[in-house]
C-alpha cells in the first residue's frame, strides 16, 4: 500500500479499504466513499490499479508472472 504523508483521511481510509473493493466485497456507504476516493485522488488510483493487477496475477497463478511483477514492485 502506498504510505504517502501528505494523503487526507479519506484517501487513508479509501487506501485501507482498496483490497476489499478490488475483490467486490465492499459494499454500501464504504463502497461510495472508495469510488469517491477514486476519482479524486491519484494516489488511490494508482494503488488501485496495483492491487487489480496484482488480484489478476494471483488468478491466473502464473508463477513467473507474479515473480516478475514482485521484482518489478521491488524496483520501483
Amino acid at each position: 500500500m502506498t504510505d504517502e504523508p501528505t494523503a487526507t483521511q479519506s484517501e487513508r481510509d479509501a487506501l485501507m479499504l482498496l483490497p476489499w473493493y478490488v475483490n467486490g466485497t465492499l459494499e454500501g456507504e464504504e463502497r461510495e466513499a472508495v469510488q469517491r476516493a477514486l476519482r479524486s485522488s491519484l494516489t488511490v488510483r494508482l494503488e488501485h490499479d496495483r492491487l487489480a493487477r496484482l488480484q489478476g496475477v494471483m488468478k491466473s497463478d502464473d508463477a513467473e508472472l507474479a515473480a516478475t511483477d514482485r521484482g518489478f514492485e521491488r524496483l520501483m
